[in-house]
């Protein structure tokens, strides 16, 4: 057994064919583990499919024992015959992810405006502008944070089963919804042709759209507030300098769904 898988914030091994353990990098902080595990505990009672916990240790090591998932990440099952059947998938479950009400998510707005502290400081008081634009009464919902291709795990029976909630909040589902076309965007492979990537920007939108009610004003300056955020992350620098791309572009709307 003790198979194991190293990603960008834990290694996930395999304990036993029920269940494997999410060891933590030191970089993450625990209360970061602490609010996963507790999300996913209140997921469990949610419409959401996302694995079962059992137990979290935060000496030493810490970890999280969870529910052992049998399937293949969603990145890895993209054929060009199954992609429109895929991303309707995506983009529905991610708003049934925006229509929960968490009592253990944080507020996203208290999470940006504490990232922002650590931006430099040009890049700080354009971030602090786009929120004081951004940031208005307006829906609010459960933020998965990070929701792409390889946090969700697809079954034998095609359940989409979405995993890592560390990053979760609640707050406007624009803000993740914006969030998820930047990482479709920038993130992964540079060998991905961007018309492969402006046509998947493209669809998700389009099939959120389609089953939900949101008002998707002012996404460009949204994108811009995600792409100034991601800079804070530790990624490539050939995606660092992307990122500085989108910040400097003047119509990221065309940028990202115009050929």
């Amino acid at each position: 057994m003790n198979k194991q898988k190293t990603g960008a914030t834990a290694t996930v091994m395999t304990i036993s064919d029920e269940r494997v353990r999410k060891y933590f990098h030191e970089s993450i902080e625990i209360q970061r583990i602490i609010q996963e595990f507790r999300m996913l505990e209140e997921l469990e009672r949610t419409v959401v499919p996302t694995p079962n916990v059992y137990a979290v240790e935060l000496e030493d090591s810490p970890f999280i024992e969870m529910q052992r998932i049998d399937g293949s990440e969603m990145l890895e099952l993209f054929k060009p015959e199954r992609i429109t059947d895929f991303l309707n998938t995506f983009a529905t479950l991610h708003q049934r992810i925006h229509q929960q009400q968490s009592r253990v998510a944080p507020e996203w707005y208290d999470v940006t405006e504490h990232k922002i502290r650590h931006l430099s400081l040009e890049l700080r008081l354009k971030a602090e502008r786009l929120l004081q634009t951004l940031f208005v009464p307006q829906q609010q919902g459960l933020l998965h944070g990070d929701f792409h291709f390889q946090n969700i795990l697809v079954t034998a029976d095609e359940t989409f089963v979405v995993i890592d909630w560390h990053d979760a909040t609640t707050g406007p589902p624009i803000a993740d919804v914006a969030r998820t076309l930047l990482l479709l965007w920038t993130a992964g492979e540079t060998t991905v042709s961007d018309e492969v990537r402006r046509y998947v920007c493209r669809e998700y939108l389009d099939r959120y759209q389609a089953v939900s009610s949101i008002q998707l004003s002012n996404l460009s300056d949204w994108l811009r507030l995600m792409a100034i955020l991601r800079t804070l992350e530790q990624i490539p620098s050939a995606e660092q300098r992307q990122l500085k791309e989108l910040i400097s572009h003047p119509d990221l709307g065309a940028y990202f769904f115009n050929t």
